[in-house]
């Protein structure tokens, strides 16, 4: 059921959207330098967060209580308070960064990982930092574990994940087949991955392999899929085709619940609310 219709008018670019993890606010990257928030429940567009000197973020995170954004601008992060929608502080980055993933560990600290394997920690009461270290060599994918004690970091040239402490210290590796593999999420209980793998035709979908063995647990086929969400509990995995239909699976055994048309002449991003209403 179509709860709301928000126009982004946007071309070429992925849309990043999140949900507050308290309220039914919805908060993407729309037109300009800017990021908009929607009020899913009161269906009325809220004030927006400025600042941006260049590029739309490519990353957005929200505050586990709601009450600060953050997001990156090409060489820092810039931390917002909602209800002020007043700018507070900004975190410096490398000088040539490409922010691959950032967010939250409750309320003890931000992290946040770089393409070229920069890993950065800061303490959100006071916006210091923490640590970091640095991954020698590209990456193309991060994962925070669940408990806040490691990263995994993807390395589609060496065709591995690396799985580290924050002080940097490999703890593990698993290898991934192709190069064309990417990782998508972690389970909960930090014991599962969850990759979209493609080979070429016919071989593309979703994967799910255990942590501490690398062994393949579920592979499911998803031909021409490339949007994807997964529930916070690891319930339900969203995806979005190129023909734009809306798949809903229940995890962790890969049943189709849902098929249903978009509606829509293109997709861009998707995202689930943390309740998955």
């Amino acid at each position: 059921r179509l709860l709301a219709d928000i126009p982004i008018p946007r071309a070429g670019f992925g849309v990043r959207m999140v949900f507050s993890p308290v309220d039914d606010v919805l908060l993407h990257n729309g037109t300009s330098l800017r990021i908009q928030q929607f009020d899913l429940s009161q269906r009325e567009q809220l004030g927006d967060l400025t600042g941006f000197e260049l590029f739309s973020p490519f990353t957005i995170s929200v505050s586990p209580d709601g009450s600060t954004v953050v997001a990156d601008d090409v060489s820092q992060f810039r931390v917002w308070k909602v209800d002020s929608g007043e700018q507070v502080s900004s975190l410096d980055l490398p000088p040539v960064s490409g922010v691959m993933a950032a967010g939250f560990h409750a309320d003890e600290f931000f992290f946040a990982a770089d393409l070229h394997g920069n890993v950065m920690l800061w303490d959100p009461a006071s916006w210091g930092e923490i640590s970091r270290f640095n991954y020698p060599g590209l990456i193309d994918a991060a994962i925070l574990f669940p408990d806040g004690s490691a990263i995994a970091l993807q390395d589609r040239r060496q065709q591995e994940i690396g799985i580290f402490d924050l002080q940097g210290t490999r703890l593990g590796t698993i290898p991934i087949e192709h190069e064309n593999d990417l990782l998508l999420s972690i389970s909960p209980t930090g014991d599962r991955f969850l990759l979209h793998v493609d080979y070429g035709y016919p071989t593309e979908g979703i994967r799910i392999v255990d942590v501490a063995s690398g062994e393949t647990l579920l592979d499911l086929p998803l031909l021409n899929f490339r949007q994807f969400a997964v529930s916070s509990d690891w319930s339900l995995l969203a995806a979005v085709g190129v023909q734009n239909e809306l798949r809903l699976f229940r995890l962790p055994e890969g049943q189709l619940l849902l098929a249903q048309p978009l509606g829509v002449a293109r997709t861009l991003g998707i995202s689930m609310s943390a309740d998955t209403a």
